[in-house]
């Protein structure tokens, strides 16, 4: 290379030099002591090409040229992390943040091929094909689109442009340069609802974390909507509803509407100017309750309609999966995982047994000391710490789910982090019976062999389980309807010929069965 370029300008570009680095740190997230011969052979591998590229760089630098050459040779490198070993070696480092929200709004208008969208803006009427204003459009599509990368916003405005292009082919349809723009923003918006961030596509976490990633529009597609228009609430009983109201206003509302947050905070009239330099909007809420009352619903309902008020992907994350068996290899998962959630925002993390990566300190029990450096690492994710990409991130909402807040340790359930500890208790009567009731609703019942004080009808029946559960959760209440029916089926030696009708008796089994499973 040297001796080519000392006649003449020769420009090397390696991408993604970090790969090759990684081999000699570790494969495939995992420590690099391991017994396997062909992990040992890639980090030896790995060590030697490092070396080599460092040398050939020390090289270069010290190559001095004669009075023939005339020659320039310019070597530019990518990576996505930041590698220590070489970035003293180079000349100048630049470093690519996330875009702006100006960033965005310029890429997004220019990808749409409206540069003159402002004036466009102006000439749209507010009921215009059903929708509103196209600058509330745009601003929507800006503000929720915070962790989307410059790559994958265009990428999306290609193929909107071309599904545009053939729809108004095939239906021969001559429309305002106002009209045009204000249906490719529809379908963007509709696009990135349905599309999940690139930072969690393409298996860049797969063997690190178990994690399932839910769109808005998968979100959006969970709720249930009543005759009436209105959202069906998924659980039953005064304590879930006083639940959902607390985990609304600590999480929700802030998330959703983060620039009136910022406004009320910082000041201002909620432009753009005024909040420069202001950190993005972070909650978090510590949901604890016994198994079986219904947390993880209750998340879910919450990140459904956080969804569709303000297009909010939900990170569902099994906080067992985080702890690796290599040393260090819990710490960079959850580094990684914090990493990926920032660059997805705005989003909703939900963390399912966040005991096991939060535990009280100085109850360790491992040799190396692992679940307080885990602590430690999780705490300083959750401060918000940037990224080395630097650039403001969207907002994050983190909700963590427990069966026993005990076990968790305090500092993480200060202000700024799990700031608010919502208890979900088990359901009252009340909410049982209704339980119990629709349970029992389609199913054929008799009542003909009922003694005087054995119930005559399934609201006996209700009223019956529900008194016998006292203390139980939803789940154990229906688990008694499914036992009741398996005891039916028992009589009948399971034989598909006689039809299986339930009875009073079937219950009364069923609760007794429940009950030894419990106290045994």
């Amino acid at each position: 290379v040297i001796s080519s370029s000392s006649s003449q300008k020769c420009l090397i570009m390696l991408d993604d030099i970090d790969r090759m680095f990684s081999l000699s740190n570790d494969i495939n997230g995992k420590s690099s002591s391991h017994s396997d011969a062909g992990s040992s052979a890639q980090f030896y591998i790995g060590r030697r090409c490092k070396a080599l590229f460092v040398t050939i760089l020390d090289a270069l630098r010290e190559h001095r040229p004669s009075a023939e050459d005339n020659g320039h040779l310019l070597l530019l490198c990518t990576s996505r992390s930041r590698c220590v070993e070489v970035v003293d070696r180079f000349d100048c480092t630049f470093r690519r943040g996330q875009l702006e929200e100006n960033q965005r709004r310029q890429l997004i208008t220019s990808c749409l091929s409206m540069s003159n969208a402002e004036d466009v803006c102006d000439r749209v009427d507010d009921d215009d094909d059903g929708c509103g204003n196209v600058k509330a459009l745009l601003s929507l599509i800006v503000h929720h689109s915070a962790g989307r990368s410059a790559f994958e916003l265009s990428q999306c405005c290609r193929e909107v442009i071309l599904s545009c292009v053939k729809s108004s082919i095939s239906l021969n349809e001559e429309k305002s340069s106002s009209t045009i723009f204000l249906r490719r923003l529809q379908c963007l918006d509709k696009m990135l609802q349905t599309k999940s961030p690139q930072s969690l596509r393409g298996g860049s976490l797969d063997g690190i974390v178990d994690m399932r990633v839910y769109t808005p529009e998968e979100l959006q597609s969970k709720l249930t909507i009543d005759t009436s228009g209105a959202v069906e609430f998924p659980l039953l009983g005064s304590g879930a509803k006083r639940a959902h109201e607390a985990l609304m206003n600590v999480v929700i509302t802030p998330l959703c509407r983060s620039d009136e947050i910022r406004s009320l905070l910082y000041g201002g009239s909620g432009s753009d100017q005024c909040f420069v330099d202001v950190k993005p909007i972070r909650v978090g809420a510590l949901l604890a309750g016994a198994p079986g009352v219904g947390k993880t619903s209750l998340a879910y309902h919450c990140a459904s309609l956080a969804a569709k008020m303000a297009r909010v992907s939900l990170l569902d994350v099994s906080c067992t999966s985080l702890i690796h068996k290599e040393i260090g290899g819990s710490e960079r998962a959850v580094q990684r995982l914090f990493a990926a959630v920032r660059a997805a925002a705005p989003c909703m993390l939900l963390l399912d047994g966040i005991e096991n990566v939060a535990p009280r300190r100085d109850n360790d029990n491992t040799s190396e000391g692992t679940m307080d450096r885990v602590l430690s690492t999780f705490l300083t994710e959750m401060d918000g710490i940037e990224s080395d990409g630097g650039g403001a991130s969207g907002n994050v909402a983190v909700i963590g789910v427990t069966h026993n807040p005990d076990l968790i340790d305090p500092s993480l359930l200060r202000p700024g982090r799990l700031e608010k500890t919502i208890n979900l208790g088990a359901p009252d009567f009340n909410a049982r019976k209704e339980i119990i009731a629709g349970e029992i609703k389609d199913v054929v019942m008799d009542f003909t062999s009922s003694g005087y004080f054995d119930a005559k009808n399934k609201d006996d029946v209700s009223n019956f389980v529900a008194t016998e559960s006292a203390g139980m959760s939803a789940v154990e209440a229906i688990a008694i309807c499914r036992e009741a029916s398996m005891e039916c089926l028992r009589e009948l030696n399971f034989e598909a010929t006689r039809k299986p009708v339930l009875t009073y008796e079937h219950f009364k089994s069923a609760i007794k069965i429940m009950k030894g499973k419990n106290n045994g």
